[in-house]
């Protein structure tokens, strides 16, 4: 399996990542956030409460990093495992554009309408008193687990793919 199409079936499969924030030198956070992807541009959706230390912190620091994992894959992995790390930038999704957002993450996140009205929070918990908000990450750059490396010689690195690579490629 290639670079590109082991990193699209993490984004297609996996539901969670670490998000790596920081509000000041010294002050980083991480998270573990539910999300849907986008491929134009590649980026992760999701939401959170506004209060929320990342939420807080990408509103002062946009810059951000993460992971995105996946474990007992049966294939096509080697390994049973696979991931990638990220950087990007972070932002707010704007009052505008939280219909549209709400709606792409609503029917990816809960393909089932039963499960969808379950789950869901309404979408006056985002626009009447907005407790929840949206965020995207805009991802810059992608790197993988080097599974070659690892079966080889037993170290743990990763190897980068092209972002451009894996824009509009859902």
């Amino acid at each position: 399996m290639s670079r590109v199409e082991r990193s699209l079936f993490l984004l297609i499969n996996a539901r969670f990542f670490t998000l790596a924030s920081c509000l000041h030198v010294g002050e980083v956070w991480a998270s573990t956030v539910n999300f849907v992807p986008a491929f134009s541009p590649l980026c992760l959706v999701w939401c959170s409460l506004g209060t929320a230390r990342h939420s807080e912190n990408i509103e002062m620091c946009p810059q951000v990093s993460g992971s995105v994992f996946m474990t007992d894959i049966k294939a096509p992995s080697v390994l049973g495992l696979d991931g990638a790390q990220f950087t990007g930038k972070g932002r707010e999704i704007p009052r505008e554009e939280l219909e549209k957002y709400y709606n792409y993450f609503a029917v990816n996140n809960f393909p089932d309408e039963a499960l969808r009205r379950k789950s869901m929070p309404p979408l006056t918990d985002f626009t009447d008193d907005p407790c929840r908000r949206f965020y995207e990450l805009k991802i810059k750059e992608w790197w993988l687990l080097d599974v070659d490396c690892l079966l080889e010689s037993r170290i743990d690195q990763r190897v980068g793919v092209d972002i451009n690579s894996l824009v509009g490629a859902s």
